[in-house]
């Protein structure tokens, strides 16, 4: 007798191999390529003129004067704009002077928005775009400082975290100071006071260790700002998106500005 046929349900189709590059083309990115491309794609976007939101080249390029604006245009486009406008058509610019860029200095700026991108995302330009432009560096640095370690106080449940993290804290410290005096039989008195000091004074200069460290961090981040405030402002710009001569003309008839 034949063998009986095999029954439909139990045959395994195997699927034919992938080509290596559709294997590649869809394998997800990781994080630091996500991060690099949208740096890149911040940066091209701030190398858009202004005027004509046509990206800048270095073959001919001008920039607005301006410290705080950071604008790039075609040379004919700022032409336009001193006819047309009299002034800058970055919105919230009104700079009426212009600075020559060279091929090299195209190519460093190129390299300091990249920087600012990596530095500021997104979400911390939006957080920081409140900031008063002529506050003092070291002034807000502490005051970020100063909220990151009241953090506690505001919050509803502060108080009870505090005394939660000071219960535990407190076991610890009596756990070490048994642990080590189980551990230095017969130790000086030096020692047992240098032991109890680091178990005891530990928990205390957290809080301190805390804004210190905060301070330092905000106060660093704070003087790259300062340092790249031309980058900060092009960054700011193409995150918010399109802002033509167009949309400042609107801006300033709303805000009930002539102009000129």
């Amino acid at each position: 007798m034949s063998a009986p046929p095999p029954d439909p349900l139990e045959i395994r189709v195997r699927p034919a191999p992938r080509a290596p590059e559709a294997v590649a083309e869809q394998a997800p990115d990781g994080p630091r390529v996500s991060v690099q491309r949208r740096a890149r794609d911040r940066v091209r976007e701030a190398l858009v003129c202004p005027y004509c939101r046509d990206q800048v080249v270095r073959d001919d390029v001008i920039a607005c004067a301006s410290r705080s604006c950071g604008a790039l245009y075609h040379r004919e486009c700022w032409e336009h704009c001193q006819t047309e406008y009299g002034s800058c058509a970055a919105l919230g610019c009104g700079s009426t002077a212009l600075r020559e860029i060279s091929a090299a200095g195209y190519v460093y700026r190129i390299l300091r928005l990249f920087v600012a991108a990596i530095l500021f995302p997104p979400r911390a330009l939006r957080a920081w775009r409140a900031t008063p432009r002529d506050s003092s560096v070291y002034r807000d640095a502490h005051e970020r400082a100063r909220q990151g370690l009241t953090a506690f106080v505001d919050h509803p449940a502060g108080l009870l975290l505090v005394v939660v993290a000071l219960v535990v804290l407190s076991y610890a410290m009596v756990g070490g100071i048994l642990y080590g005096a189980y551990r230095l039989k017969g130790t000086s008195v030096l020692t047992s006071w240098v032991i109890f000091s680091v178990f005891f004074f530990t928990p205390l200069l957290v809080p301190v260790l805390s804004y210190v460290l905060t301070y330092q961090l905000v106060l660093g981040f704070h003087l790259a700002r300062a340092a790249l405030a031309g980058e900060f402002a092009a960054l700011d710009r193409a995150d918010r998106g399109p802002m033509s001569y167009l949309a400042r003309i609107a801006a300033s008839v709303a805000q009930g500005k002539p102009k000129g």
